[in-house]
């Protein structure tokens, strides 16, 4: 009885944790202004089926006024969410374009099998050279299909 009643605790737990997670995510600012720089985000999701499995998501950062993309500045995590799903991922660290404007990364078709032709909320987390991370989304994103 014990054990069945710690497992219910951290299910109610996990679920209560993942809700807010979610809430905060929806909650990101479309933009963000770090320092002197007001930064936006494009995402683009495709779904690659039949030829692969699973999404892939390329998304990049740019400079709102199109100022030079500072250098201590970089993304790593990202979540797709469409209604209660999430999906989170790492943006890959050796997909990085630099753009003087813009940095562009993508993941390596590693997301669930959702279908093309949904609307999905992007979120990716920007973090700077102190580690200092910031949230940023992007509404309404279409999944292309192939």
């Amino acid at each position: 009885m014990k054990n069945s009643s710690i497992c219910i605790l951290a299910v109610l737990v996990f679920i209560s944790c993942t809700n807010n997670n979610t809430d905060e995510l929806l909650d990101a600012p479309e933009q963000v202004n770090i320092g002197a720089y007001t930064f936006d985000l494009s995402a683009t999701i495709l779904d690659p089926a039949p030829f692969e499995s699973g999404l892939s998501a390329t998304v990049s950062i740019f400079t709102v006024d199109s100022s030079d993309f500072p250098q201590w500045l970089d993304a790593d995590e990202m979540w797709v969410i469409s209604g209660n799903n999430v999906w989170h991922d790492d943006l890959v660290p050796g997909t990085t374009i630099w753009l003087p404007w813009m940095i562009v990364k993508e993941n390596q078709h590693t997301g669930p099998n959702w279908n093309a032709g949904v609307y999905v909320d992007v979120v990716v987390q920007l973090i700077d050279d102190t580690d200092n991370t910031y949230l940023i989304r992007e509404s309404d994103v279409y999944i292309l299909g192939c």
